[in-house]
């Protein structure tokens, strides 16, 4: 019966250790399981982040194809304007 006793309260502080362990580790599991929450929430903030940066670029590129074009555009006017302005020149002589 003693024995029976020793086994019986070997087991019960094996059970206890046991259900020690596992609580620790489910505190463990919910600690990882914030951590991943944050790093999934970082992760979307990055890709909005990253979606806007595109998006100003394809912005600013427009910007600068539109400015060149305007640019040709002067240019051109500046060889018209150069063009009367010799053959007006001629005219004065």
């Amino acid at each position: 019966i003693v024995s029976l006793e020793k086994m019986i309260e070997n087991q019960a502080s094996g059970i206890a250790e046991a259900s020690a362990a596992v609580e620790q580790m489910i505190g463990n599991i919910g600690s990882v399981n914030k951590s991943v929450e944050q790093m999934a929430q970082s992760f979307s903030s990055l890709e909005e982040r990253s979606k806007d940066g595109m998006s100003k670029q394809e912005r600013v590129s427009e910007q600068i194809e539109q400015i060149s074009g305007q640019s040709e555009m002067l240019e051109d006017a500046n060889a018209a304007i150069a063009s009367i302005a010799s053959q007006t020149n001629l005219l004065a002589m």
